[in-house]
């Protein structure tokens, strides 16, 4: 079990609690960065009175990828399954961090409480998946994330259709173009530097040129 905070006789606060933080932020761009959220933790740690020992990261990883694609997650699992945790905590921002598929999501939740380990979310507090109340309430989370992240992957397929369909260019351009216009209404140009010299070289291959003839 999880000691509690105890005091000592000038009523400082003395941290038992083993607790580590895992951090995920899918892009760079992501309003709330692993900064935000480790610092988030901190603060969590401090009012529960949790001694955080160690963090584990997954920065510009999508949520919805497994354990074996996310090295800071299957890290902190290996952590857990090798008993260095036992009667500690894992905190993470919010159960959204810790996963976006909600089978991952509930196997991980299950290995850690498996291992005498509990899972903290600083927005909700203890995630405990022991008793009937909490697998409801941790699962409609993990599914409402799992949703979310669907419904956005959805909203941009829809959103870079409609801009194929208006004869934009949406993916990575080709080698020798370049895009011309605002984000996300770009048109597709030659570029002027590369494209001369990626026309000469399929030319040279059309006329069966050697490749010392293409380099010289």
């Amino acid at each position: 079990m999880i000691r509690s905070c105890q005091s000592d006789s000038l009523g400082s606060a003395v941290f038992s609690s083993p607790a580590v933080a895992y951090l995920r932020a899918s892009t760079k761009k992501q309003h709330l960065s692993c900064d935000d959220q480790l610092h988030a933790i901190e603060e969590y740690c401090q009012r529960k009175g949790f001694n955080l020992v160690k963090v584990f990261t997954d920065d510009g990883v999508s949520g919805t990828k497994a354990r074996t694609a996310r090295a800071g997650w299957d890290e902190l699992l290996c952590y857990v399954e090798a008993g260095h945790l036992t009667g500690g905590v894992v905190v993470v921002w919010s159960l959204d961090r810790w996963a976006r598929d909600l089978r991952a999501g509930l196997l991980a939740s299950w290995t850690v409480g498996d291992f005498d380990v509990q899972l903290h979310t600083t927005d909700s507090g203890n995630v405990d998946l022991s008793s009937v109340e909490g697998q409801l309430m941790g699962t409609l989370k993990l599914a409402l994330a799992a949703l979310e992240s669907r419904e956005r992957s959805r909203r941009v397929r829809e959103r870079k259709a409609l801009h194929r369909a208006a004869g934009y260019w949406v993916t990575q351009n080709p080698l020798g173009f370049v895009t011309h216009g605002s984000k996300g209404r770009k048109e597709l140009i030659p570029d002027p530097t590369w494209s001369p010299i990626i026309l000469e070289l399929f030319e040279g291959f059309d006329r069966d040129a050697t490749y010392d003839q293409l380099a010289s």
